[in-house]
């Protein structure tokens, strides 16, 4: 009735049950990966070397990437798709990679923590109320920000309880310091 020409879906592939099958186990894996990130997120800011952490997503999330296209290309003759296919895997892998990668490192760790000394140079709490606060309103701390300098290096972190409660600016206080199974150094703070 309507032609659209060439690219109006009429030459797109139909999905049998398998395939419908395929396509909502991928969406529950994209929406379990994206509520992963979102727990996963307050731990990114104690990766000592995050540098380290992406240039391992990126290396793992090319090469799954470039696996996965081959493995779901397999079918298709037109090379337009198979480069779609491609791309969307690979970029999807390097969004999520270090994700999976913080992860292991995190909940794989098998290492003794290291404990280092460093300076305590500030510990402020915040509030995170929608709208701000109302006068004569409670006040309900949210969690603190915490500022350590650390081998001439500053580190910022956040905590929902404040670590360091009867240490002032200038004190020196101990942070344990754990290696991942990736070799990925983080800081953990006591009561977080």
């Amino acid at each position: 009735m309507f032609n659209i020409g060439p690219y109006g879906g009429s030459n797109r592939i139909k999905l049998d049950k398998s395939g419908y099958l395929k396509v909502g186990i991928g969406i529950i894996i994209f929406l379990g990966a994206m509520v992963l990130y979102v727990f996963e997120l307050k731990h990114f800011d104690r990766i000592l070397n995050p540098k380290l952490l992406f240039a391992y997503a990126f290396g793992f999330g090319l090469a799954l990437g470039i696996f996965l296209g081959k493995r779901f290309s397999k079918g298709i003759l037109e090379s337009f798709e198979k480069m779609r296919i491609y791309m969307i895997l690979i970029v999807l892998s390097i969004i999520f990679m270090p994700l999976l990668i913080n992860l292991a490192n995190r909940c794989m760790d098998f290492s003794t923590p290291e404990y280092k000394e460093v300076v305590l140079e500030n510990v402020e709490a915040y509030i995170s109320e929608k709208y701000g606060v109302l006068k004569g309103e409670d006040v309900k701390i949210a969690g603190y920000k915490i500022v350590l300098v650390m081998d001439q290096e500053v580190l910022q972190l956040k905590s929902k309880h404040n670590p360091f409660p009867n240490k002032k600016k200038g004190d020196v206080v101990r942070i344990a310091i754990h290696k991942g199974l990736l070799g990925i150094k983080y800081v953990v703070l006591n009561n977080t």
